[in-house]
């Protein structure tokens, strides 16, 4: 037989959270987390299916978690798992602070599809002189952008048109830089239609 589950205490308080309620609905139960320990909230980097642990993060801020923010960020891997909307908010209130990781991750891991989410996740709710610190980060995941044969393409096509247009909305690039990068992929994408459709769409509407 499997070893019986024994719950930690952190597993009991999580149990009190109401994920059908916003925090501010719910603060005298929050107030509870106030002063869990270092274990507990490395114990939090584990319950990327938990939209209780993701509200928790959420509450707590970033200060509170900074020790874990690379593990925190991994959240955004995959939007869909039911803590990351909540480590989002977080991470977006960490502005500059976070920023160092984000690079890192753009820089040492190939990993298109998160580097998508953190572009439309994070980046895309910052205002423009936070964004102007990644400014070169995102031309290089704009630069990535593969020649595209028919509707075979990845991530990585997706993640440079979010990119170019997170930085068009924000007046980042002058309307020279605009249309060149704009053309770059346009050019890249000259086989795909679905890609062309996409790209116009989200770069002629914003």
């Amino acid at each position: 037989m499997p070893k019986e589950y024994i719950k930690t205490e952190l597993d009991i308080l999580l149990e009190t959270v109401d994920s059908s309620k916003k925090i501010q609905e719910q603060l005298d139960v929050f107030k509870q987390f106030d002063n869990i320990s270092d274990e507990q909230i490395k114990e939090v980097t584990h319950d990327i299916k938990s939209f209780e642990a993701g509200m928790v993060v959420e509450y707590l801020g970033f200060e509170r978690v900074k020790k874990y923010a690379p593990r925190f960020l991994e959240f955004l891997q995959d939007m869909n798992w039911p803590a990351a909307r909540y480590v989002a908010r977080m991470l977006i209130a960490a502005k500059e602070n976070i920023i160092p990781e984000i690079q890192k991750v753009f820089k040492e891991r190939d990993d298109n599809i998160w580097h998508y989410w953190i572009v439309i996740g994070i980046i895309k709710d910052w205002e423009p002189e936070l964004v102007n610190l990644l400014k070169d980060d995102l031309l290089k995941l704009i630069e990535k952008a593969r020649k595209v044969e028919g509707e075979k393409y990845t991530d990585t096509e997706y993640t440079a048109i979010e990119s170019l247009v997170v930085l068009k909305e924000k007046g980042l690039l002058s309307d020279k830089e605009s249309l060149f990068y704009y053309n770059y992929l346009k050019e890249r994408f000259s086989e795909s239609e679905s890609l062309l459709k996409e790209l116009n769409q989200q770069f002629l509407e914003n």
